[in-house]
């Protein structure tokens, strides 16, 4: 807290400022979304709430080339669940679930509203991932001796299609299903 004759600032921190700060090298292999989370979240020294597992990735690698918030963050939209931090300062990663509205008042509860109309023209998402060697035959195989290209995708292949590339997902299923979890 900052006071002066304009007015008075404060500063404030959470646990995800905590995890944007945060750069660590890390491999899981076989683990979940979710377990990757909560070590990233130990690590940063904030605290875990209600974590799903979502998929399972045969190998992810974790760089310091970016933010344990941001490893997190893209883990758990490949794996159709949000991550948010609740009221408490822990951190969330959980499918959406429907609940029912709140009401607010402005001026009371609202202090500012600016509402902005986005158009989703994304028709299609098409993930490629890393191919083992001996297509189907095991996710242990090294990229070096790629048989097949591996590929999943939601809605159209042609037209606005958002294409990423994923080197943990190593199998036809797992391209398919985070192609379906970004797939608006």
């Amino acid at each position: 807290v900052e006071a002066s004759l304009d007015g008075v600032q404060v500063w404030a921190g959470s646990s995800a400022a905590l995890l944007s700060r945060q750069r660590v090298d890390a491999l899981f292999e076989n683990e979940t979304t979710g377990a990757v989370i909560k070590a990233l979240i130990t690590g940063g020294k904030a605290t875990t709430g209600t974590t799903e597992d979502g998929l399972t990735f045969p190998r992810y690698v974790v760089t310091r080339e970016k933010s344990a918030w941001r490893h997190m963050r893209e883990l758990a939209q490949y794996s159709g669940l949000d991550l948010y931090l609740d009221t408490d300062d822990q951190v969330n990663a959980k499918a959406y679930a429907k609940a029912t509205g709140s009401s607010f008042t402005y001026g009371e509860n609202l202090l500012e509203l600016e509402k902005r109309a986005l158009e989703v023209d994304v028709e299609g998402v098409v993930v490629h991932g890393d191919s083992p060697a001996g297509q189907g035959q095991s996710d242990e195989a090294v990229f070096w001796f790629k048989k097949e290209a591996v590929s999943g995708n939601a809605g159209k292949t042609a037209g606005q299609v958002q294409r990423y590339t994923l080197m943990a997902a190593r199998n036809q299923d797992l391209c398919k299903q985070i192609a379906e979890n970004l797939f608006p």
